[in-house]
């Protein structure tokens, strides 16, 4: 009988024990803020906080370099003692693969959000994967002059095929819109810098682009995207009614492909702000 007592009244303290270790699921911890910096880039990990089923975390992508990054965020990992996490969902990204490109000397803010059972941990760990970078600078693919008014609908440069979808001849504007298709692998880019193609006319002249602030064309492979063309003509210096005139897009050196070079990944850890979170939690 007193063993059976015994028994009882341990099971009632344990109980009462692992009640009064049960987390208030309105409770959030907050964390110090991680970054990582060198001279090509650099991250910034910040307002990274966690309750018993998610921890968040802003995270702050800047390039510094003349390259391009590119940041797969499903590679990222979040290790906790209980277990292995891969991010549930990105805000702010920009296509539909999860994937963020980021051009020379640009940044990206994102929202990464783990979902689990029990991430209310006083610490964990951050492995930063999936941050990559590719030249500006590559393997360039020649395409023929495309004329207009056109005489085809496609030009094909290498692993490019650009199809026209629209075009508007006017005395002195004329506008292109074109149709991107790239077709290479999974280690290469595709970059269309669409700055470069200029308008020639039938007196030989070479007309730049108007709407020069278009950023470039980057596409992945399978990927594909469109871009427009807007050429301005000085009627009374050229001599040149466009709307008339057998002229020619010259696309130069317009269409690259680049080579994903894979930055290796980095660990980070992370330990709760003790007087943070108690400040934010009264």
């Amino acid at each position: 009988m007193k063993k059976v007592l015994l028994s009882l009244c341990l099971g009632v303290f344990l109980n009462g024990f692992i009640t009064a270790q049960k987390v208030d699921p309105k409770h959030t911890n907050f964390y110090f803020n991680q970054t990582i910096d060198n001279p090509d880039y650099s991250i910034e990990i910040v307002d990274v906080v966690s309750k018993m089923d998610y921890c968040k975390m802003k995270v702050k992508i800047t390039n510094k370099s003349n390259d391009y990054l590119m940041f797969k965020y499903g590679d990222v990992e979040l290790t906790n003692a209980s277990g292995s996490f891969k991010p549930k969902k990105a805000l702010d990204f920009t296509t539909k693969k999860g994937i963020e490109i980021m051009n020379p000397k640009d940044n990206a803010n994102v929202v990464l959000t783990f979902d689990g059972n029990n991430m209310h941990q006083d610490e964990f760990k951050l492995i930063f994967n999936g941050l990559s970078k590719f030249s500006a600078k590559g393997t360039d693919f020649e395409a023929n002059d495309f004329n207009l008014p056109a005489n085809t609908n496609e030009v094909i440069a290498g692993p490019f095929k650009i199809t026209l979808k629209a075009l508007d001849k006017q005395t002195k504007l004329t506008i292109v819109r074109f149709n991107a298709d790239y077709k290479g692998d999974d280690k290469h880019i595709g970059l269309i810098e669409a700055n470069k193609i200029v308008c020639k006319t039938s007196k030989g002249q070479e007309w730049a682009r108007t709407n020069r602030r278009d950023k470039t064309v980057v596409l992945m492979d399978g990927e594909n995207d469109k871009f427009n063309l807007y050429y301005e003509i000085d009627v009374a210096s050229s001599g040149i009614d466009m709307q008339f005139d057998n002229m020619a897009l010259v696309f130069k050196d317009a269409f690259r492909e680049s080579a994903i070079l894979p930055i290796p990944a980095q660990s980070l850890g992370f330990k709760v702000d003790v007087g943070l979170t108690a400040g934010k939690n009264k």
